[in-house]
């Protein structure tokens, strides 16, 4: 019987094959689409490998929790706690108020083995903020600690005749949970980030191990060969970010055909020495790279150049190296630790080091000016909170109208709620304004963006919500006037979207959708009023203005205002589709670039204070200062009087 202590060349090519496509597609997601996969194949190695330790420390009879639990410290933790202290030193210096603080909670629950949680409460993994976060990946190694707890308990209280059957099941009911709170609850995060719902990938590899050592099947090496092309294609090309998705079922059942079965099919040559090679570092080499890709994004306002991101990856692979040969290698060796007091005061001084970088900034703040800048930065929810996040059918909610019977309607997306603070400055307006929105829904009817983390329930919901909303609008008679404000980058056709339950439509039958609902509201005696995007560059404007405020290096832009001539391609095009569209049906269309950017010069700040609260979204008192001056209020002009 092979032990999972002996080294196995084919699971080294699986490790360093895992890493370089995260790496790609943390560095070129657009290249790698299918990359963030090779967290899965690292799943089921593990799985396999630590079930391995286990099953086989109980056939002997020498299996102890003390024994596992210490041998899974050596190997994991000291490369760990050495990683993140680097990286706290490095957040220290270049991280914003509000990044530091965020930083200080994926800190903590990284230590604590729940990052996959704290994160589960800041941002998606596809999100764009989530490129702000240096400990991101962090995710994934807490639920596999999560899993190292849990699994030695059930397989030493499971009888032996009873193992094979509670990893079956255990398989199928975490697959179960992941399926019902991805496509039925709507939950895709939780589906991503919680053990419950990405054990069964962990468990395919505990499959692996126990029919290894009960069964010891024999698979061809050409049924591993057609395996590992199979995972190099997905991993390259597979763009469903969906978990769990077709993709990610293939690449774990690729890999257990791989793990079965004995080593030496694989040909060793110069690329399959090298992959192997980088999986030795690989654990280092995960650890350091997202931290300092993350940074780069920092200091150039989330644009880092392509030199310097392929400098990044050679980096991260140089100090996974000595990382691996000067921390990992020697300190997961027992006798290291063999010596008085080292068992001690390694993880103390280690611990403490990290400690006295974060406890300082965590009870004094980072910088000064952190107040100040998170109440400029608040989110912009227009109303009230729940206006971003109503119901699937839209019902009308008492927090999301400012007067008894209001008169104008703002109908959209997070683009439609940041105008709110604005409109509320006419006093006309303010007690006469119904907020229709919600987050990532785009009022098209019967569309729905395709977004990277986002469920298909989610956007069946987003579908009914603006459907149910057209009808109901068009069927208000106290309403005079709809605002229709988003982004709109699904006109484009930069980004995939579902029209009518078809995944294969035309940016122009959106178009005619958009085109039909306004002829549908102007027909019930509605005046319509189309909303530019506002104009925004391809920075993050608020992190711009945020560096300099607090003394940080930026190495992107020398100036945060840009001109006419610097905004973003996307919204140029979605703002000369929607002046066709006004002129086609009859609406009113208002640009918002003439209030942003006076004389041809686009303000990120005024009178000291933040327009932008992100890239592309208006702050509260960006939207105050800056809509009453857009054209907009005079476009409402003075509603009927109906007495």
């Amino acid at each position: 019987m092979q032990s999972a202590r002996e080294h196995r060349f084919d699971i080294q090519v699986l490790r360093g094959i895992a890493v370089l496509f995260v790496l790609a597609f943390h560095a070129f997601p657009e290249i790698a689409r299918g990359g963030f996969l090779g967290v899965d194949l690292f799943f089921v190695l593990s799985g396999y490998l630590v079930t391995r330790i286990i099953l086989e420390g109980l056939e002997r009879g020498t299996f102890t929790f003390a024994s596992f639990y210490l041998r899974r410290a050596r190997r994991l933790l000291p490369a760990a706690w050495t990683t993140l202290l680097a990286t706290t030193v490095l957040g220290w210096l270049l991280m914003t108020s509000a990044q530091w603080h965020d930083y200080l909670r994926q800190l903590y629950g990284a230590l604590a083995f729940v990052a996959n949680v704290a994160l589960l409460f800041e941002a998606g993994y596809f999100d764009s903020a989530a490129a702000t976060k240096p400990l991101l990946h962090t995710w994934s190694l807490s639920l596999e600690e999560q899993y190292y707890l849990v699994l030695p308990v059930a397989l030493l209280f499971t009888p032996r005749r009873w193992r094979l059957a509670m990893i079956l099941a255990g398989l199928l009911a975490s697959l179960g949970i992941a399926v019902i709170w991805t496509t039925l609850a709507g939950k895709a995060n939780l589906a991503f980030y919680l053990l419950p719902a990405r054990a069964w990938e962990l468990l395919a590899g505990s499959l692996c191990a126990w029919l290894a050592i009960y069964r010891r099947p024999a698979v061809s090496a050409l049924w591993k060969g057609l395996a590992l092309a199979a995972i190099i294609a997905i991993c390259a090309l597979a763009s469903d970010h969906t978990q769990p998705g077709w993709p990610a079922i293939a690449v774990c059942a690729a890999t257990a055909v791989i793990l079965l079965g004995r080593d030496g099919w694989l040909p060793a040559n110069l690329v399959t020495r090298t992959t192997a090679r980088i999986g030795d570092w690989s654990y280092s080499i995960y650890l350091i790279h997202w931290p300092l890709l993350c940074f780069a994004g920092l200091v150039y306002l989330g644009n880092p150049p392509l030199w310097l991101k392929c400098l990044v990856l050679l980096i991260s692979v140089g100090l996974g190296w000595l990382q691996y040969r000067h921390v990992e290698q020697p300190l997961r060796r027992a006798e290291f630790w063999a010596k008085r007091g080292r068992a001690f005061a390694v993880p103390v001084v280690m611990l403490a080091a990290i400690a006295a970088v974060s406890l300082p900034m965590a009870i004094g703040g980072a910088r000064g000016t952190g107040a100040e800048l998170a109440h400029e930065l608040r989110p912009n929810r227009g109303l009230a909170k729940d206006c971003g996040e109503l119901g699937n059918r839209w019902q009308p909610a008492e927090v999301c109208r400012s007067g008894p019977a209001p008169r104008v309607a703002i109908w959209g997306d997070s683009f439609a709620m940041q105008l709110v603070p604005g409109l509320l400055a006419d006093p006309a307006i303010a007690n006469s304004l119904l907020q229709v929105t919600r987050s990532a829904c785009a009022p098209i009817p019967k569309a729905a963006e395709l977004r990277p983390g986002y469920s298909r329930i989610a956007m069946d919901n987003c579908v009914e919500f603006t459907d149910s909303v057209l009808v109901q609008l068009a069927a208000m008679d106290a309403v005079d006037v709809v605002v229709i404000s988003s982004r709109f980058r699904l006109l484009t056709g930069d980004t995939p979207f579902l029209l009518g339950g078809r995944t294969d439509a035309r940016p122009e039958e959106l178009v005619a959708a958009l085109e039909a609902a306004i002829r549908q509201l102007q027909a019930s005696g509605k005046r319509v009023i189309l909303v530019s995007p506002v104009p925004h560059a391809t920075f993050n404007p608020a992190e711009c203005e945020v560096l300099q405020r607090e003394g940080l290096p930026n190495l992107s832009v020398k100036s945060c205002a840009f001109t006419l001539q610097d905004i973003h391609p996307q919204v140029r095009r979605v703002s000369e589709l929607l002046d066709e569209v006004a002129q086609r049906t009859g609406a009113t269309f208002v640009r918002l670039d003439k209030a942003v950017c006076p004389e041809g010069v686009c303000r990120t700040a005024i009178e000291g204070k933040l327009v932008f609260r992100d890239r592309s979204h208006l702050s509260v008192e960006g939207a105050r200062r800056l809509v009453p001056h857009s054209g907009l209020i005079e476009a409402i002009g003075p509603l009927p009087d109906r007495r």
